[in-house]
């Protein structure tokens, strides 16, 4: 027997086929949000990387006992609905069943499958499931509906810190040049408009976060606060 696991996010996807006993197949690909990348570019990166996972396996499609795709944009029954028959479009599975992302996190950490599970990737989620079945899911739609603590926040609060930095109008921090040197830009005049034409894709700032926390252990208090 044989079952595929895909789980998709904002800024990663990941797909894992494995037997009882061995892993088959495993690859990964770039987000699959398709609240962020639109339903199109979602399902090609899902597709594709079930049919890679697949291809390594050696396996047909036939072979495949189940697939489940715990997907960050899975929020509400259209969201699963929408994926859900995309995928059933695309891929030839006996068995497809698709969830939100959160949902998976829990069933891999609760052995009995109850808890409470808190994701802060590049968006916020939380999920849980009482001893009784009751189920409650709390956030993943962003800062507008209450979420806040997600990579998404860290990006935003350090491009605040930084403009404030450059400009005297805040406190100066090592941010300041952090932000243009990974951004490849040469000064402030034109990141501001490179943010606002749009000329570098929104997931592109995602890239500053991990070295805010750098930033942070070095000493620098307006990283700190962040």
């Amino acid at each position: 027997m044989a079952w595929l696991g895909v789980d998709g996010g904002g800024t990663k996807t990941e797909a894992l086929l494995v037997s009882d006993h061995d892993v088959l197949g495993w690859a990964r690909a770039g987000a699959s949000n398709h609240q962020a990348v639109g339903m199109t570019e979602a399902l090609d990166t899902l597709t594709s990387l079930a049919e890679e996972v697949r291809k390594q396996s050696g396996l047909g499609w036939d072979a495949i006992d189940a697939a489940v795709f715990g997907l960050a944009g899975a929020d509400f029954p259209e969201d699963v609905d929408a994926l859900t028959s995309g995928l059933k479009g695309r891929l030839p599975l006996a068995s497809l069943t698709v969830l939100n992302d959160a949902e998976i996190a829990l069933t891999a950490g609760s052995e009995s499958g109850t808890g409470i599970v808190a994701v802060a990737g590049t968006a916020w989620n939380t999920f849980g499931v009482s001893p009784s079945g009751e189920r409650r899911h709390v956030g993943g739609l962003g800062y507008e509906w209450g979420d806040y603590g997600s990579g998404i926040d860290v990006a935003r609060e350090v491009l605040h810190a930084a403009f404030r930095s450059a400009e005297l109008r805040g406190e100066k921090t090592i941010l300041e040049a952090m932000v243009l040197n990974l951004l490849g830009v040469p000064d402030y005049a034109a990141l501001s408009r490179a943010l606002y034409f749009h000329e570098i894709p929104e997931t592109h700032f995602f890239i500053v976060v991990p070295f805010c926390f750098q930033a942070a252990a070095g000493g620098d208090r307006v990283a700190q606060r962040i």
